[in-house]
């Protein structure tokens, strides 16, 4: 070997050398990996974005516990958002509810109406609804307190948050989700929002989903979209007297209401096809609920906030069993 091959022989070897040691330190070429890191990262968020928009299924959720309602909410909110963008339904029905439930408290305030009532209770000797009255205005006025703490009180994007559940078949979260359109017609430029056709053409089908799966409030969602068209939630029903009597019968069983006769003189039908259609209403109801009977409950936007003691785990938890 020639003695000008052995010192580029040593050359190569140095350079060899100094590299791999540098490499191989701490933190070396950690901007160069963040980079492609980064990259990689926007690269595989890109398709999960799109589904989110289009309110495809998500993947299977991962297996982590839900924070606890004894959490203060400012801490709740950063962990259920993080569940929620990694596909967990359960996760993304509750930040839907507590940001519903701070975007009403931002515009509540405590007046003089409560007090009246509770006034009113108590001279007619009613203490106990009283005391309700009174014990739900210091609620509200802890959670709008909480609410503010927590930064949360914008309204929701619910299209977005919601479509990967309802689509997951999370039946409290397809209730939601349909009705997510009741408020539409408020948001300037929703035909150009990236999740409007996918609503358009999913939302209904899945409200049915929800019932047949065992919540009780789709009854109510699809009565009110097959009795009229007074927003754009009812608006993707078309109108059905024969479907309106059958939930308007049901509805009334499920959360042990009763029937107005100027609502049922509404809607047209013979008498014996509402005979018929109550008797299919009172078999579903028993097939799929029993004999229960859901008063108080209310699973839509403004009932979160009507019945303060309502709790998310407790509107997004799982279905009615049989």
């Amino acid at each position: 070997m020639t003695g000008r091959r052995i010192v580029v022989g040593t050359l190569v070897l140095a350079v060899l050398a100094a590299w791999m040691a540098w490499t191989l330190l701490p933190g070396a070429g950690d901007g160069a990996r963040n980079d492609e890191a980064r990259q990689t990262a926007r690269a595989s968020d890109a398709p999960a974005q799109d589904a989110r928009e289009r309110g495809d299924p998500p993947e299977p959720p991962p297996d982590a516990v839900l924070p606890s309602e004894a959490l203060p909410l400012a801490q709740r909110l950063p962990a259920l958002e993080a569940l929620a963008l990694a596909g967990n339904p359960e996760a993304a029905c509750r930040l839907a509810v507590e940001r519903i439930r701070c975007a009403r408290l931002k515009r509540w305030q405590p007046d003089g109406f409560d007090r009246s009532r509770e006034d009113r209770l108590e001279a007619e000797g009613k203490l106990d609804q009283a005391n309700d009255v009174a014990n739900d205005s210091l609620l509200r006025i802890q959670q709008k307190s909480d609410c503010e703490a927590a930064g949360a009180g914008d309204d929701p994007d619910l299209l977005s948050l919601l479509a990967p559940a309802a689509a997951a078949g999370h039946g409290p979260a397809a209730v939601l989700y349909f009705e997510a359109g009741s408020n539409l017609h408020d948001q300037r430029g929703i035909y150009q929002h990236p999740g409007f056709d996918a609503w358009r053409r999913n939302a209904a089908r899945q409200l049915q989903a929800a019932l047949d799966a065992g919540v009780p409030e789709a009854s109510r969602s699809l009565l009110k979209a097959y009795a009229m068209d007074g927003d754009f939630a009812s608006g993707l029903i078309g109108d059905d007297p024969a479907r309106t009597w059958f939930h308007l019968v049901l509805s009334s069983q499920l959360f042990g209401t009763t029937i107005h006769p100027r609502t049922a003189a509404r809607i047209n039908l013979p008498e014996a096809e509402r005979v018929r259609i109550a008797a299919e209403a009172t078999t579903f109801r028993r097939d799929r609920f029993g004999e229960r009977v859901f008063a108080g409950r209310a699973l839509d936007a403004w009932g979160i906030t009507r019945q303060p003691g309502s709790t998310a785990s407790a509107t997004c938890g799982p279905p009615i069993s049989l």
